[in-house]
């Protein structure tokens, strides 16, 4: 039986190394902003803090979530059993990729220093406001994301590193970015319907 401090602990370590990438882009673009050395250093720090928190506080409803599934029996290994269920899953985290909600989420992710400037605020409290809300917008962004790892598989290194990849390059391509976020959406609203459609 998954202990559910196990499953927290779990998605906890996932979250830090998926989303590394991206606080490692916030922080470049805080420390861009004009202030004291030691000022940005500390504020680049709590930054990226407050940031993974946002992400953390996910991971934590994700295990419980996870925990509460494998006690009912609904895991195959690292997937949900039910083939079903991993083709609703996938074909809505793909219809959110193609939501406005996305969009506007989105938009606010994908240019790290715009975001930093326009929400700019002064001091170690300031720099952890900017990292939390950036955060909030980063899990509008990309929760239905990484919650498709329950279909394709909790720990799953491959499936994890490609949605990692997908979720930077969403931010790091400010051209094909969106277009990147179309395509994966229309993608995994295909393989969810071929799962679906398999039942």
């Amino acid at each position: 039986m998954l202990r559910p401090a196990a499953a927290v602990l779990t998605w906890m370590a996932m979250m830090l190394v998926m989303m590394a990438p991206c606080a490692v882009l916030l922080a470049r673009a805080y420390g861009r902003m004009r202030q004291p050395r030691a000022t940005r250093a500390l504020g680049a720090a709590a930054v990226v803090a407050a940031y993974l928190g946002v992400w953390l506080g996910f991971a934590v409803i994700a295990g419980l979530s996870h925990a509460a599934l494998a006690a009912i029996a609904a895991f195959e290994g690292d997937r949900l059993s039910s083939a079903l269920l991993c083709g609703v899953l996938l074909a809505a985290a793909g219809g959110y990729q193609l939501t406005p909600l996305k969009d506007s989420c989105a938009a606010h992710c994908r240019s790290p220093l715009g975001f930093v400037a326009a929400h700019w605020d002064d001091g170690i409290e300031g720099a952890a406001r900017i990292g939390a809300l950036y955060g909030v917008y980063c899990v509008g962004c990309c929760a239905l994301i990484v919650a498709a790892l329950f279909a394709l598989g909790v720990m799953n290194l491959t499936w994890m590193a490609v949605l990692a990849a997908l979720i930077f390059s969403e931010r790091a391509l400010q051209v094909g970015g969106p277009w990147l976020t179309r395509a994966s959406g229309a993608s995994a609203i295909l393989y969810g319907g071929m799962l679906v459609a398999g039942q």
